[in-house]
């Protein structure tokens, strides 16, 4: 049942395009090198899915960016350069982001936090 639940989980990492007249997924060649998986695709795809769709995802990794000096995302950490660049031009949600679905974008910015209790404020009682 492990091995089971590790290649789930390796497929939720793998960027497909669903093909037309139901040939099944096709996982794009440039995610993969003679080890399997490639480090770049397997940190980037599960952030990129929670925001954009599949194509949109894999459109973006190859893409050059403004951010990442008009290198694509996926050469850009090949290259082994800063990931937090490559985290900053992460794309815009194309729909509604997993635990945000149904607020309202006014509702976002209106949002103050309460706040918050601090133990370290806490003062016990004198016995």
């Amino acid at each position: 049942m492990g091995g089971r639940r590790a290649l789930e989980s390796k497929r939720r990492s793998l960027l497909r395009i669903d093909c037309p007249l139901g040939l099944g997924p096709a996982y794009p060649a440039f995610q993969f090198d003679a080890g399997g998986q490639t480090r770049e695709t397997a940190f980037l795809a599960p952030l990129l899915v929670r925001r954009v769709s599949h194509e949109e995802a894999i459109d973006w990794l190859l893409r050059p960016h403004p951010l990442l000096a008009m290198m694509s995302p996926f050469r850009w950490l090949g290259d082994d350069l800063d990931v937090r660049r490559v985290i900053a031009a992460l794309p815009h949600p194309s729909r509604p982001v997993p635990g945000f679905a149904g607020v309202t974008e006014a509702e976002v910015l209106a949002f103050k936090p309460r706040r918050v209790w601090a133990p370290e404020a806490y003062q016990p009682r004198a016995a």
